[in-house]
């Protein structure tokens, strides 16, 4: 079935049926004015089912879709990426975009993932802030005999075809969406992730506004009216014989005849296609030529000097092209474009690849002139010749003359010629140069000349880009970001092979056109005489600023004052940096080499003087920290003794020496400062730790605590020795990566033991339990690595019962704000513990012990980690009220005992304060943490039987509620410190529950937002309602109202200041306040 044909097949029918048929839909259906779904694709979307074979109209993010010619579908595989189109134009209304695709998750699991209900769907259809997830590859039923398949289902692109072709109707996913107003709008799939093995593949976009028939036709007016207007701004003078047309047809309204509009329709789709065609065309002819009058501009005023033939056929061929678009109608123009076009590009073309090859020509003769005197010489002459254009130039001739001439012009570079240049008037040496401009003699798939091209693991095959022969640039690719690194293409001007024309010595400067889509400081241009010293500059991440300065022969890059010696330089890009995602490359075009001047020891100076500056800076963090570098930067940084002193009167070999050894204390400060960095927040918590279990705020098993304590006593020690060898040490890495394991052990194990280890604390408040089974049951839990949990549960359970048997009065009465009783062990799982498995044991994140989780967010996963200690989580990358982290999400659990339920511990009627740790990316103040209390009336349903029935009347819910925090570094604090950061005051419990949790309030914005909660904690705080709201503030009960500040050194950094603000605009790093330590990060 061919795809024209498959659309008439296809449930999803659109204009591609034709003109003929929907007038007499319009004729026999008789519904003009009934409300329908109406097919615009055609109208809106460029190559809405690619079948042109490519992926002209769409855009990506980064890389663009790749596109099946043969299948004529798209995908996007391994890619955190979009692929969208800027509709135009779009008519007020209610629109329905739909697109035939799906979404795997990974490598092909059989379904496994989907059927669990456990596969992650982050791929997304969109329009505007509107988006769908896409349907799963295992959404459809599997069928093992389509070609392409794997399990059942597509493995490719064929696989896709194939499956749609036998299951038309399957793989559809539709948005709908309204326009207020007639606006441009992004459309098309989004995806947020390139985690290996993920893929997603789609086809036969349509697009569907909600209207009657006659909308069909006003959208369809609407959009000739806008190609007239485009065709305008394209100098088109023949878009005026479209106004006829659009002023008839704006008469019509809903009461014309259906057969008047059925004609119209014909007319008006008729004028579209010729006019969307002249706007596509039009575009690329105006581009051209305005891209061909740059350079036309550059050869009248002599930037690029070529022969006078040359720029007279460039001249012709600009106003040919301009003559086109001048033609008196529509159809002349649609004739002639697409032959202006390819003669505008060729006549550019054969320009460009003059100046390409004549540039070293050109920068051969302007040295020869400036020496002087040379005129005469045969290589001179020859350069001149093919320079007039009397001669075709092809890269080997213009090679050869290059490099006879330079030859001459060797030998007359004397010294007092040199010793005119300096930075204001530089000598250009491009021409030594072999192929600046990178001319492609073969293909893409092989190195031009004059370039050694080293890829490394790179799996891009191609050297220059674009595609082809003549003037290009090079290019080194890869699928797999990470291959990048170690590709290195590169050149030796001056070397020792026969025939190679050697540099004069002295001080340069190499400039080049570049760009790269990873991190520039990976990429670098460089220069090096020797192999060994080399100068390097970061490559440019501007996109538009190295395509113009690739087509204007211009550069973006510069690496200044090298020195050449003994005659040679290396050059070339390198990338020698970490990369990370996919479809990364840099390009490199337009190589230029100065002479500045011939002393070479002012470049050594400001080198030496870069790697001061360098040193001094890092001197001063090592100072501030507290290590001892007196040994090191204190001997190299003297100002008498020291390198500081070579500055002014060194030789280049001192200067050298200086600057080697520099890199290497600069490279040891990096790795200290980076140690310390590391150990001491770790050296923090884990104190912080370590004092919650010495005073029993926290419990772990033996185990976890005994191997904590030693890992933390050993990095006490190691750190304490404030050297430069200590910190440099490679021990040091042993000691972080050991403490680092055992405190997250030791976290998962608290969070294990909490509920036991919170009901231990709650009897030892309320005092005389130390006899209860329960209590001690509990105890010798504690004391053992390996409990049965539904024993701890058990047991948990029995010692809540008896705390709260003993909760007299009088123990209730002494309970205050400022001495709570800690009830958090009636939250189930209060520090987030994750053990949640599905049917194969496999640890998911889907589902949490103790929290019921409600969510329309498009991520399903409810806590952060698989399993361990981690916090509750919602994510989701679309910002609308259908899928938001907002509202209507709720995670909660219900405390005590609803209507004395057997085996529940009704909470003791009273005040209660609720506190957790929170932080939302984004309108923190619409998610709450909060506490609702509800009314229970108990009624006696009387049975005929005689077996009546209790039930349970729930009215009157209360909420009571605190805003998420928003700062990131309260979080993280409260973190390390097992801590909270937001607290509801006050919640009155009158019948022995409340459920408690986290909910949405309103609809969070964005795409990509999250938020997160842990540290769950309940406290009894009085007896009366209302007492005990004043005086509480988000965060711990217990902080006072002004603090003194300290580092770790014993220093106050501040002085009386409000708790709230006693770390605001600290640098990072460790505090003490009111006697707790804090991360400032």
């Amino acid at each position: 079935m061919k795809k024209k044909d498959f659309f008439k097949s296809s449930p999803l029918q659109g204009t591609r049926r034709g003109i003929a048929t929907f007038a007499m839909a319009l004729a026999v259906s008789g519904m003009l004015s009934a409300q329908n779904w109406i097919d615009v694709t055609d109208t809106y979307i460029v190559n809405a089912d690619f079948s042109t074979g490519t992926n002209e109209g769409w855009e990506s993010g980064t890389i663009l879709p790749a596109v099946n010619a043969t299948f004529q579908n798209a995908e996007l595989y391994q890619s955190q990426n979009s692929a969208s189109q800027k509709v135009m134009g779009l008519k007020a209304g209610k629109y329905k975009l739909a697109v035939q695709g799906f979404y795997r998750a990974g490598g092909n699991d059989n379904g496994a993932g989907y059927e669990a209900g456990t596969e992650v769907i982050q791929a997304y259809l969109f329009a505007g802030t509107d988006s769908v997830k896409m349907k799963s590859l295992y959404s459809e039923a599997k069928d093992g005999s389509v070609a392409n398949q794997r399990n059942g289902w597509p493995d490719g692109m064929e696989g896709m075809h194939a499956y749609c072709e036998k299951y038309p109707e399957s793989y559809w996913n539709e948005l709908t969406f309204t326009v207020n107003e007639g606006k441009e709008m992004l459309m098309g799939i989004a995806i947020t992730t390139n985690a290996g093995g993920t893929w997603t593949c789609w086809d036969n976009f349509k697009l569907y506004i909600e209207g009657t028939a006659f909308d069909a036709f006003a959208v369809k007016l609407n959009k000739l009216e806008f190609l007239q207007d485009s065709l305008q701004v394209l100098g088109i003078t023949a878009s005026q014989e479209l106004s006829p047309i659009i002023d008839k047809y704006k008469e019509y309204n809903a009461s014309t005849p259906e057969s008047e509009i059925a004609q119209a329709t014909v007319i008006i789709e008729e004028h579209t296609a010729l006019a969307q065609t002249l706007c596509t065309h039009g575009a690329t002819l105006r581009n051209s030529i305005a891209r061909a009058q740059d350079i036309y501009g550059k050869m009248e005023s002599g930037v690029y000097q070529v022969a006078d033939a040359v720029r007279a056929d460039l001249k012709n061929g600009i106003e040919a092209a301009q003559s086109i678009l001048q033609l008196s109608t529509l159809n002349e123009v649609k004739d002639g474009v697409e032959q202006g076009i390819a003669d505008m590009e060729a006549a550019t073309a054969k320009a460009t690849t003059f100046i390409s090859l004549a540039y070293s020509l050109q920068k051969a003769k302007d040295l020869a002139d400036r020496i002087g005197g040379l005129e005469g010489n045969e290589a001179y002459a020859q350069v001149e010749t093919l320079l007039s254009g009397k001669e075709e130039i092809t890269y080997d001739v213009a090679a050869a003359a290059t490099s006879s001439l330079n030859a001459v012009c060797l030998p007359a570079m004397t010294e007092e010629f040199l010793e005119g240049a300096s930075d204001e008037n530089p000598i250009e040496l491009t021409s030594f140069i072999t192929n600046p401009n990178i001319y492609q003699k073969t293909s893409e798939m092989t190195p031009p000349e004059g370039w050694k091209c080293q890829k490394g693991s790179a799996d891009g095959k191609w050297y220059t880009t674009p595609e082809g022969t003549g003037n290009k640039g090079l290019i080194c690719n890869s699928w797999t970001g990470s291959r990048l690194t170690g590709s290195n293409y590169s050149q030796l001007i001056g070397g020792d092979s026969d025939g190679a024309v050697k540099l004069p010595d002295g001080l340069y400067t190499l400039k080049a056109a570049t760009w790269t889509n990873t991190e520039p400081s990976s990429v670098h241009l460089y220069a090096s005489t020797d192999s060994m010293d080399f100068a390097f500059a970061e490559v440019n991440a501007d996109k538009a600023l190295y395509d113009n300065a690739s087509e204007t022969f211009s550069t973006t890059t510069e690496v200044s004052s090298f020195e050449v010696r003994d005659g040679k330089l290396y050059i070339g890009v390198v990338c020698d940096g970490p990369v990370t995602g996919n479809g990364k490359d840099w390009n490199a075009d337009n190589f230029r080499l100065y002479y500045i001047k011939k002393d070479v020891i002012s470049a050594y100076r400001d080198r030496l003087q870069v790697r001061l500056d360098s040193a001094y800076s890092k001197h001063g963090v090592i100072v501030e920290i507290g290590i001892d570098d007196s040994d090191t930067y204190g001997i190299a940084l003297d100002e008498q003794e020291g390198y500081p002193s070579l500055i002014g009167h060194a030789t280049v070999e001192e200067l050298k020496m200086a600057i080697e050894d520099l890199d290497d204390l600069n490279a040891e400060a990096d790795s200290i400062i980076k140690h310390y960095k590391t150990i001491t927040p770790l050296l923090s918590e884990g104190s912080a730790l370590d004092a919650q279990i010495r005073d029993g705020l926290a419990y772990a098993q033996p185990k976890p605590t005994a191997d904590f304590s030693v890992a933390l006593e050993d990095a006490m020690v190691y750190a304490e020795d404030m050297s430069w060898d200590n910190y440099l040490d490679e021990r040091i890495k042993t000691k972080i990566e050991t403490l680092n394991g055992c405190m997250q052990t030791l976290r998962a194990s608290i969070a294990l033991c909490y509920p036991m280890a919170k009901a231990k604390t709650l009897a030892d408040q309320i005092g005389g339990l130390s006899d209860n089974e329960a209590y001690k049951a509990v105890v010798e839990l504690l004391k053992n690595d390996d409990f049965d949990e539904i024993d701890a549960d058990m047991n948990t359970e029995a010692l809540k019962m008896a705390c709260v048997e003993a909760m007299t009065p009088e123990v209730l009465a002494e309970v205050s704000v400022d001495h709570p009783l800690d009830m958090t062990s009636f939250i189930v799982n209060p520090n987030v513990y994750q053990d949640a498995t599905d049917e194969n044991d496999s640890p998911i994140n889907t589902l949490v012990n103790g929290w019921e989780c409600t969510s329309t967010a498009d991520s399903p996963a409810r806590t952060d980690q698989l399993s361990g200690d981690t916090w509750l989580s919602c994510w989701s990358w679309s910002g609308n009220a259908a899928h938001n982290i907002g509202t209507p999400n709720v995670y909660s659990q219900v405390l005590g005992n609803m209507g004395n339920q057997e085996g529940k511990v009704a909470l003791p009627d009273g005040a209660y304060r609720v506190e957790a740790a929170t932080y939302c990316t984004k309108q923190p103040e619409l998610i709450q943490l909060f506490a609702l209390t509800r009314q229970i009336d108990i009624e006696t349903v009387e049975s005929g039987t005689g077996a009546d029935s209790t039930v349970y009347v729930y009215s009157d819910s209360v909420f009571t509620d605190a805003p998420f925090n928003g700062d990131k570094g309260k979080w993280d604090v409260a973190q390390g410190a097992l801590s909270t950061t937001t607290v509801i005051p006050e919640v009155y419990v009158e019948n022995g529950t409340v459920v408690i949790g986290v909910r949405g309030t309103g609809v969070v914005g964005g795409n990509g937002q999250y938020w997160w909660a842990d540290n769950f904690r309940l406290y009894y705080v009085g007896q009366n309602k209302g007492d005990n709201i004043h005086g509480i503030s988000n965060g711990n009960p217990d902080e006072k109202d002004e603090v003194d500040v300290f580092d770790l050194a014993g220093r106050m950094v501040r002085q009386s200041v409000k708790h709230a603000d006693a770390l605001g605009g600290l640098r990072k790093g460790i505090y003490i306040v009111d006697g707790k330590k804090y991360i400032v990060k």
